[in-house]
């Protein structure tokens, strides 16, 4: 079997035999038309490129992208209006002339169109409005607007330009089938990993898991769970090494709700649950970002479940996963319901050190969108969970500081962490604490500047992915398995970039870390994964950046009037 065709067959669609379908939209309520000449995007190759291309889009054209959820005018020349359809073909919502290099989405929406800019006011059409589609009546009078994407046929004898787009889509299929191979290897790999870690004797006490079943098990017996004397006694009697300090939870007290139920378990039945919820939000959260993203019929979500932050994440049982989920819930559900998203917040309050510059300007966003049902959202899951561990433990704020203010900073001081703010500090004074808050603090500073030029077409999935990168960047302390929370960003970016040189970049820095734990690096205190954090934001800004020139057409202009190549995802 050919393995470079076998991924064009697998994960890049066809077009269709079929002629290309136009339609007539007609507005119901309005009894007026919306445009008579639209074309249909209802497969991989053409959803994924929409109006890329065009040079302009006259009135009555446009484009119907079925089922689509979200867009994007990255790459494109000119502004457009979006009317959001539901599967009544009923409008849900309308954004008017909507510049390139913009981003819009309706969640419950089915579908989208994509019309010449004027269009909605010209015919009034407002949400709750009734369309009806019909067969465009004269074909030979739908020209579509000049499409500098299109391929066009090369000339005959033009062997060198046949040549050359051969070449381009052998090397993106070799490329596809590395990323796909490299992905597929690592999740399976880090499945019998855990695996092996579940069978094997003391499974419990092998992993940092052991720290949220010991607190878990204090609090279910109504004692104080930052007991760092009795945390080790438990820990240790299920296996963990004699000669290993203290594993004890930095969270604070709202956390223990999550942590609480293990503590009624035993340590193995309690170990196969936390694993089992740790993958499932993994994988919920790397679809949850597929379906905002359009469903593209694409491999790109294995770069999410095979992040290798998040696969060390599971494999030592640590909760950054949860707090993953919290934040794609958030981005999931902030626009239709905010009280949900508030709440889904509260998993990313599991680790408020990681969002420091991404929560002010999320605090600063709230009250101008007053967005007050997202704040409730937020104080109704703080309330629940801080009650429930005082219920359980009414001193448990106060065993909470004197944990943070014994062990926690004497621990933070002795230990080399690898994350710019640990370093920053080291270099400077290595007992000098306040020194690890100045990058959080100066990003705080930037990221309100960076809000208050981007306020005006806000989205937290585009802007605020940036925003998340540069907080983990600059966090007080962060270890690797925390940047698994970078999966939105990089997927957002990894479906809107064009560059398969690009995806297979990504994918071989999430191997290198998987090979460097296979050589036995040790994940968390070694300096030599360092340079993660900074590689997310640098691939990520280039990405970005680049999506300029990849969004448009890569054509190459050949000898003799050449041909005219698209290379297409």
């Amino acid at each position: 079997m050919n393995p470079s065709r076998w991924i064009l067959d697998r994960f890049i669609p066809h077009r269709s035999a079929t002629p290309d379908m136009r339609l007539r939209i007609s507005n119901l309520t309005r009894q007026t038309e919306l445009a008579h000449c639209v074309d249909v995007a209802d497969h991989g190759a053409k959803r994924r490129k929409g109006l890329l291309g065009r040079e302009m889009l006259s009135t009555g054209e446009g484009l119907w992208i079925v089922p689509c959820e979200a867009v994007h005018t990255f790459g494109m020349q000119f502004p457009i209006d979006l009317v959001y359809l539901d599967r009544d073909k009923r409008v849900k919502k309308i954004r008017n002339d909507m510049p390139p290099w913009r981003i819009s989405a309706c969640l419950s929406a089915h579908s989208v169109l994509e019309l010449a800019s004027g269009s909605v006011r010209r015919t009034q059409t407002k949400p709750g409005d009734r369309l009806e589609f019909s067969s465009a009546s004269q074909l030979g009078d739908c020209r579509i607007s000049p499409d500098v994407c299109g391929t066009t046929l090369p000339k005959p004898g033009n062997r060198r330009g046949i040549a050359m787009l051969t070449q381009q889509k052998n090397l993106r299929a070799i490329t596809e089938f590395l990323v796909v191979g490299i992905c597929t290897v690592a999740l399976a790999l880090t499945i019998v990993g855990i695996c092996a870690a579940l069978l094997g004797d003391h499974a419990a006490g092998a992993r940092d898991f052991v720290e949220y079943w010991a607190s878990g098990h204090q609090l279910a017996h109504r004692v104080n769970p930052y007991d760092g004397d009795v945390i080790l006694r438990i820990e240790r009697s299920v296996g963990y090494p004699s000669d290993l300090p203290v594993l004890i939870m930095w969270n604070p007290p709202p956390a223990l709700l999550l942590v609480l139920p293990l503590g009624f378990l035993g340590p193995t039945t309690a170990d196969l649950l936390w694993s089992l919820l740790l993958l499932a939000s993994l994988v919920t959260s790397v679809r949850i970002i597929w379906i905002m993203h359009g469903r593209p019929n694409n491999p790109l979500h294995l770069l999410g479940l095979s992040f290798a932050p998040a696969l060390v994440c599971l494999l030592a049982g640590q909760v950054s996963i949860f707090v993953l989920l919290g934040l794609v819930l958030f981005l999931r559900f902030h626009r239709s319901h905010p009280f949900l998203a508030g709440v889904s917040l509260w998993l990313c309050l599991l680790k408020p050190h990681l969002f420091l510059p991404f929560g002010v300007v999320l605090i600063v966003w709230a009250i101008m969108t007053r967005s007050y049902k997202l704040l409730a959202g937020v104080a109704a899951s703080l309330g629940f969970s801080t009650g429930v561990a005082v219920l359980w433990d009414p001193s448990v704020w106060l065993h909470y500081d004197q944990m943070m203010s014994t062990m926690s900073t004497a621990r933070m001081q002795q230990e080399l962490i690898p994350c710019l703010s640990i370093i920053l500090r080291w270099i400077i004074s290595a007992k000098t604490m306040w020194l690890q808050y100045l990058p959080s603090a100066l990003g705080c500073i930037w990221a309100l500047a960076y809000f208050r030029k981007h306020y005006d077409r806000w989205d937290w999935m585009e802007q605020g992915s940036l925003l998340m990168l540069v907080s983990v960047l600059l966090a007080p302390y962060t270890w690797l398995v925390d940047q698994a929370i970078l999966i939105p960003a990089l997927l957002h970016a990894a479906y809107f970039t064009r560059s398969r040189g690009l995806i297979a970049v990504l994918a071989l820095a999430s191997a290198a870390i998987e090979i460097g734990a296979l050589r036995g690096v040790a994940l968390l205190h070694s300096p030599f994964f360092i340079w993660t954090a900074p590689a997310w934001l640098a691939w990520y800004l280039y990405a970005t950046t680049t999506s300029y020139r990849a969004s448009a057409c890569q054509s190459s202009v050949l000898a003799n009037g050449g041909l005219m190549g698209t290379v297409k995802d």
